[in-house]
């Protein structure tokens, strides 16, 4: 039986877990992202928001080709105490490139 043409499959719990501010840390250097982070998580809170995108990017361009800035903003983001879980973003939203934060809010 062949597919008709059908609109995209929606899921109705997709804005639950939609984050809702982003914050693209490409050419950062390592200090300047964890200063931006630092005050993305207080302004985030502060708007009472509760699921934020930071990106990382993968360390393609970085000189050994590892990832320099995530480790260092991961490490900081799981001890921030406003900071609920971290975890890698959906494929669609950065995948290793960036990462997924859940506040306590």
């Amino acid at each position: 039986m062949a597919k008709k043409n059908r609109a995209p499959h929606s899921n109705k719990y997709e804005h639950l877990s939609t984050p809702q501010a982003q914050l693209d840390l490409h050419l950062a250097t390592s200090k300047e992202a964890k200063d931006l982070v630092d005050e993305f998580i207080r302004e985030s809170i502060r708007n009472k928001l509760q699921r934020v995108l930071i990106i990382t990017g993968k360390g393609a361009h970085s000189k050994n080709g590892e990832a320099v800035i995530r480790p260092i903003i991961e490490k900081l983001l799981r001890k921030h105490e406003e900071v609920e879980s971290v975890t890698t973003a959906r494929r669609d939203r950065g995948g290793e490139g960036a990462l997924e934060v859940k506040l306590y809010n």
